[in-house]
């Protein structure tokens, strides 16, 4: 009987020791904190954030950098199963990439509209997709 539980213990610890290895993987944004959601939700929070060094760049008449790979956007799973296997999300998506690639391909003389561009190409689908986040997507606006 002894032995029958130090095995079940042992067991039991694996397995906490397995799903911990798992929460360590997370994605950790710009204030050091995991990012809680499916992937959809923390690619979008990553973009989020380095949309304020975009606007920054922008802002500073700079050719801004991405260092996210913005077209995995396409493969992420999202909270709500299917929502992004969608058609609509697809077509929101293919904007957005084109955006995006206009915006990391200016020149200078058209940095600012290609920037507000890509923007509004977020803002048009949060719009018809999910809206919540498009109050802090203003934030991204050049002033």
């Amino acid at each position: 009987m002894y032995k029958y539980l130090i095995f079940i213990g042992l067991v039991f610890f694996a397995l906490i020791l397995g799903c911990q290895n798992g929460e360590d993987s997370a994605a950790i944004g710009k204030n050091g904190k995991k990012i809680p959601g499916s992937e959809l939700r923390v690619l979008m929070v990553q973009l989020y954030e380095e949309g304020f060094d975009l606007k920054k760049a922008v802002s500073e008449g700079k050719l801004p950098k991405s260092h996210i790979d913005y077209n995995k956007i396409l493969g992420a799973k999202s909270t709500e199963p299917g929502k992004s296997s969608t058609p609509e999300y697809a077509a929101y998506s293919e904007t957005y990439f084109k955006q995006m690639a206009n915006l990391l391909n200016s020149d200078k003389s058209n940095l600012k509209e290609n920037y507000t561009k890509m923007i509004q190409s977020c803002m048009g689908c949060h719009q018809a997709m999910c809206p919540g986040p498009m109050v802090k997507i203003k934030k991204l606006y050049l002033d």
